[in-house]
C-alpha cells in the first residue's frame, strides 16, 4: 500500500499527539528493601488520588499482574467503601488488580461478614493499611438524614442512626450528608476496633494503620479523616 501526502500528514499528527501526551508510568508498589509500610502506602494512595482527579491514571500491565497474583494475593491496602457505584477504589486510588483488598457494603457500614473479611486481610493478607471511606452524597447516609430508610432500610438504619444522631443539621443538605458520612465513617472505625481483638491487636502493635477518608464525587478527591 502506498501513502498519499494526506495519509502521511494523518500519521505524522498522530504521532506527534501521542508524542504531546504520553502515559504515566505504572505507579510502584513496593520500595527498595521489601513491602511498603503504612507511611509509604498512605502516600501511594493520595498520589494515585491526585492522578485520578487530573483524569491522568498511571500505565497498568493487567495481564503481567494477573499472572503473577496466580499465586497469591498481596494487597498493599484494606480499603472498606460504600457499595455506590461511583465509588470504585480501584480507579479513585490508580491501582492495579490485587493492590487493594475491597470489602463494599451499603454505607461502607460493619456487619460480622464484613468485620471477619476485614479481619482476614489484617491476620493473613497482612496489610499495613486498613482505610474506612466515605463518600459525599452517600444515598443510605443520605436516606437516614431524611428519615426516609429506617421503614425500608431497618438494618442499614440501625448501624447508620446512631453515628449522625448528634451531627448539626445547617440546613443545606450537601454539606450535612457530608458531615453525617464523616461521622459515620469514624464510627464504623470506633466500632472496628471495638469489636474486633484482631485489628485492635495490630493496630496497637503498630503492625495495621486504621485510618478514615472522606471521597468527594464532586471533584474525585479523596480527604484523610484526622
Amino acid at each position: 500500500m502506498v501513502m498519499n501526502d494526506s495519509m502521511k500528514s494523518k500519521t505524522a499528527s498522530g504521532a506527534q499527539d501521542a508524542r504531546v501526551a504520553p502515559r504515566r508510568p505504572q505507579a510502584e508498589t513496593v520500595v527498595k528493601g521489601g513491602p511498603m509500610n503504612a507511611e509509604q502506602v498512605l502516600n501511594r494512595l493520595m498520589e494515585g488520588n491526585k492522578r485520578y482527579m487530573e483524569g491522568e491514571l498511571g500505565q497498568k500491565d493487567v495481564k503481567g499482574k494477573r499472572e503473577s497474583s496466580l499465586q497469591g494475593q498481596k494487597p498493599f491496602a484494606t480499603v472498606v467503601a460504600c457499595s455506590d457505584s461511583r465509588v470504585e477504589p480501584v480507579y479513585v486510588f490508580d491501582c492495579n488488580i490485587e493492590e487493594l483488598f475491597c470489602i463494599q457494603t451499603a454505607g461502607n457500614i460493619l456487619d460480622d461478614i464484613a468485620r471477619e473479611t476485614i479481619e482476614y486481610a489484617v491476620a493473613h493478607l497482612h496489610t499495613p493499611v486498613v482505610m474506612i471511606l466515605g463518600h459525599s452524597r452517600c444515598g443510605a447516609v443520605t436516606a437516614v438524614y431524611q428519615g426516609a430508610a429506617q421503614k425500608e432500610l431497618p438494618s442499614i438504619a440501625a448501624k447508620i442512626e446512631p453515628a449522625i444522631s448528634n451531627v448539626e443539621r445547617t440546613g443545606d443538605e450537601d454539606k450535612d450528608v457530608v458531615n453525617c458520612a464523616t461521622a459515620n465513617a469514624k464510627a464504623v472505625m470506633k466500632e472496628l476496633m471495638g469489636k474486633s481483638e484482631i485489628v485492635r491487636n495490630a493496630v496497637e502493635k503498630g503492625e495495621t494503620k486504621l485510618v478514615g477518608a472522606m471521597y468527594h464525587l464532586e471533584d474525585g478527591r479523596v480527604d484523610v479523616l484526622q
